[in-house]
């Protein structure tokens, strides 16, 4: 399968403009959240305590959902959701890793 989206220096204006758009989309969808009420829960469920908050999870469905609309071959690794596979094997497309936490 033919990737439009190869990670080459031809493709970094697309890459460089999605990250643009979606700090600013993240941005607006960061403040809405801001003042709400989150809960906390414990990912690790009884082997030790690793937290995560229901506006993690938020942000990184947000993100993904951003990243899946523009590359949908893309394959995703997230820190509170794991790995999205394609039909696209691992090596033929760039694979977008997330940690919300470092996105703000």
């Amino acid at each position: 399968m033919f990737d439009v989206y190869k990670f080459n220096s031809k493709n970094y204006p697309i890459y460089a403009n999605f990250l643009n758009k979606l700090a600013k989309d993240l941005t607006s969808f960061y403040y809405l959240k801001l003042n709400k009420t989150f809960k906390v829960s414990n990912k690790l469920k009884g082997k030790g305590y690793d937290p995560v908050t229901t506006s993690d999870k938020a942000f990184e469905k947000f993100i993904r959902l951003k990243i899946s609309k523009k590359f949908p071959d893309h394959q995703i690794i997230g820190e509170e959701y794991g790995h999205k596979n394609t039909k696209v094997n691992i090596l033929g497309s760039l694979i977008q890793s997330m940690e919300p936490d470092l996105t703000l």
